[in-house]
């Protein structure tokens, strides 16, 4: 395949980690004569894995404690929210990276010789990711060869800081604007029926059956605007219908993708 369709977690792998992850996933570009970014890419990176590195960001400059903050999410990991915890143990993980290596003369020279370790490593860990999150955004079209699939509804608005804190809303498309992601996929109701048809009807994964409710909506409803939760549940439906027929949809979540993409008769590969 000439084109890769590039899919959230890609855009995630390249902007917010390091080390072998990134490495890899920009290596993979390196495969294809076109790398293609679809802006629901955009939108779903600001509503998720970014918005949790903000949180980790915020619950940092907050608590001012790096034990705190770890206590923070071992709360939240008794909740449902498993991705977002998972994405912010992660951003603490990439914080802490940027870090490790300085000594502590380094920091003493920095925060003075009586300075708290927790706190030290609290304000370097979340410098670090302030700097990681706006970095980023300025940078999320910058890696890949053309932006695609526009969406007239959704503004790209950055984040902005409000004293420490980091403010990341709005994350939803403008209010009262028609829905630009229902028009593309109305573009080939045959395509999206078959995706529908790919998707297990008796899966007990929380995704799958949300992705069914709201594509079922969609097709029996064309004439009704999509709510914004509906329009992030479509996820990997969206990727699956947009992407070009002659290109490949580049993810690594291949296992997700497959059936979907398999549907329309679109490759789907992993960096």
């Amino acid at each position: 395949m000439n084109e890769a369709f590039i899919d959230t977690t890609i855009l995630t792998n390249i902007l917010l980690k390091t080390g072998e992850l990134q490495k890899i996933a920009k290596e993979s570009l390196t495969r294809y004569k076109k790398t293609l970014l679809p802006v629901y890419a955009i939108k779903e990176f600001k509503a998720g894995p970014l918005r949790n590195f903000i949180y980790a960001h915020n619950k940092l400059a907050t608590t001012e404690s790096f034990a705190d903050t770890i206590k923070a999410f071992q709360k939240l990991s008794l909740t449902p929210q498993k991705y977002k915890t998972a994405t912010s143990l992660e951003a603490l993980y990439e914080a802490e990276s940027s870090f490790a290596k300085k000594t502590l003369k380094d920091w003493s020279i920095k925060y003075g010789e009586d300075a708290e370790v927790d706190k030290v490593q609290c304000d370097e860990a979340r410098l670090a990711l302030r700097i990681r999150i706006f970095i980023a955004w300025k940078r999320r079209r910058q890696t890949f060869d053309e932006t695609v699939c526009p969406l007239d509804c959704y503004e790209e608005i950055a984040p902005f800081e409000n004293g420490k804190l980091i403010q990341d809303k709005p994350i939803k498309c403008r209010d009262g604007a028609k829905c630009a992601v229902k028009s593309l996929l109305l573009n080939s109701k045959t395509d999206l029926v078959k995706v529908r048809d790919a998707i297990d009807p008796d899966s007990t994964k929380p995704e799958d059956r949300n992705r069914l409710k709201a594509i079922k909506r969609l097709i029996k409803h064309p004439n009704t605007e999509l709510t914004d939760k509906e329009c992030r549940h479509l996820g990997d439906a969206v990727f699956a219908c947009l992407a070009p027929k002659k290109s490949v949809i580049l993810t690594t979540n291949v296992k997700d993708h497959e059936p979907l993409a398999g549907a329309l008769g679109k490759n789907v590969e992993a960096p």
